[in-house]
This record gives structure tokens, sequence and C-alpha cells, in this order.
């Protein structure tokens, strides 16, 4: 493993807590009553990761990430945020090349 994977651990991990942490006391209480606001900085960091790095490594930050979130946060059905962040980490990696970028980032 080199320096940049490391940093980019701690980044994830970072934004991990971050989300869990200090943004539901950032958004304002009138958002949190009417719909439930939850950031996905997690999710953003992946699929930056298979814009710049490839979609295997997107894939995998992604399910690890997703399974962390299912454990952290909803506990009751796992999987599903580890699939939420997967998939569209190794979609954004198939699509950043060509005329393909467009369509994913429309």
């Amino acid at each position: 493993m080199t320096i940049k994977n490391h940093y980019t651990w701690l980044l994830l991990f970072g934004l991990l807590l971050v989300q869990g942490t200090v943004m539901p006391w950032v958004l304002p209480p009138a958002w949190q009553s009417s719909t439930f606001v939850v950031p996905h900085f997690t999710l953003t960091a992946v699929l930056f990761i298979g814009l710049f790095t490839g979609r295997h490594a997107a894939l995998v930050y992604g399910i690890i990430f997703g399974l962390l979130q299912d454990f952290l946060f909803y506990g009751t059905m796992l999987g599903v945020y580890s699939f939420g962040s997967g998939s569209p980490g190794i979609w954004r990696g198939c699509c950043s090349g060509g005329l393909g970028a467009a369509f994913c980032t429309a």
C-alpha cells in the first residue's frame, strides 16, 4: 500500500465520522422535521475514486464503507448501503472515458 492509499482510507473514514456526528448538528431542525436529510459524503468520495483511480478500487471502497454504514447507522438490514455505495462506484469507473462520461454525470 502506498501513502496515497493510506490517505484515501483516512479521508473516507473521516468523511464517515463527519457524516454521522457533525452533520446532524449542522443541519437546521426545520429540515429534519418534515424530511430526513442525510449527507452521503462517502458516496461522493467513492464516485470520485471511481473517476480518478478506476472501477475496481471504487467497488472495494464502496462495499467496505457501505458495510460500515450498514453496521453503524442502519443495523436492521445489512447490505443495502454496501450495494448502494459499491454499484455507483463501479458504474462511474466504467463511464469515466469518452462519451459515456457525459451520460454518467447527467
